[in-house]
């Protein structure tokens, strides 16, 4: 990083640093977006690798994560995928939300995981409340497309490194 003057900018416990003449600009034009997509979005044009590996650490946050454990037929995978594909920028929008991936499994028999990160369980619960998630479920796989029946758990990050 170049030695410029920065702004320390915090916000729900995150640390963001800005060139002290656009972090007005980078906050007003962010407004309807959840602030860990600006550590991703500016993380490496504003900072060197090692500083977002600092900031990353000092966070406070202890993240909510829900694994769905969806063990599918592997003639069923494709279509899986391919249903989180469609919608997969659909839960982004919920307050609350940070990150979703899916896992495949590259085992036999092994589950796919679903992971979903959330800044705390209420924003979850809230998610499985919403319209969206009911649309999201109202037409699933059939019985055949599943080995055994899935399993959520749900977690709280406690390490990050």
């Amino acid at each position: 990083m170049t030695t410029k003057e920065v702004v320390l900018i915090c916000i729900l416990d995150r640390h963001f640093f800005f060139p002290q003449n656009e972090s007005l600009t980078i906050l007003n034009s962010f407004k309807n977006i959840n602030f860990h997509s600006i550590i991703l979005l500016y993380g490496a044009k504003l900072r060197s690798e090692e500083m977002i590996k600092v900031i990353a650490k000092e966070e406070r946050i202890k993240m909510f994560v829900i694994a769905n454990r969806i063990p599918v037929a592997k003639d069923w995978h494709e279509e899986f995928e391919n249903r989180f594909r469609k919608r997969a920028g659909e839960i982004s929008s919920q307050p609350g939300f940070v990150s979703m991936q899916i896992l495949k499994p590259l085992s036999d028999n092994a589950p796919y995981v679903v992971l979903t990160h959330w800044e705390n369980e209420t924003a979850f619960d809230d998610w499985i409340q919403s319209d969206d998630f009911k649309l999201a479920h109202q037409n699933p796989l059939p019985k055949e497309a599943f080995i055994r029946k899935p399993v959520m758990e749900k977690h709280c990050v406690v390490i990050t490194s």
